[in-house]
C-alpha cells in the first residue's frame, strides 16, 4: 500500500500505520548510533541499506535516499561522500523531529 492509497484506506489501517510511523520514528535515535558505532564499513552499509528500505515506506523519501547513498559510500571505501551522506541523514532526521545525538 503506497502513502497515495492509505488516504484512502480504513480509518484502522491510517491508525496503524500512524502508529507504525511513530514506533519507526522513536527508533532513529538508535539506528544513528548503530551507524555511527559500526564496526566496519560492511557493518555500516548494512544498517544503511536496512534504512533506507524502512524510510521510503513511511513517506520519508529524503531520509531513505540519505541512507541509500551513505551505503554506496560505505560499500565503496568512499570516506569523503560517506561523511557527505551522514551529514545530510543527521540533517534529514532533524527535519522529521528526531534528535540525534
Amino acid at each position: 500500500m503506497s502513502l497515495t492509497d492509505l488516504a484512502n484506506a480504513p480509518a484502522s489501517v491510517q491508525a496503524g500505520m500512524a502508529r507504525l510511523r511513530e514506533r519507526f520514528l522513536a527508533g532513529l535515535p538508535q539506528r544513528w548510533r548503530e551507524i555511527e558505532a559500526a564496526a566496519d564499513a560492511a557493518a555500516r552499509a548494512g544498517a544503511l541499506h536496512q534504512l533506507a528500505g524502512v524510510a521510503g515506506s513511511f513517506g520519508l523519501d529524503a531520509l531513505g535516499n540519505a541512507a541509500r547513498a551513505g551505503e554506496n559510500a560505505a560499500l565503496a571505501g568512499d570516506g569523503e561522500r560517506l561523511a557527505l551522506a551522514l551529514q545530510q541523514l543527521r540533517e534529514c532526521l532533524q527535519a522529521a523531529g528526531v534528535t540525534v545525538p
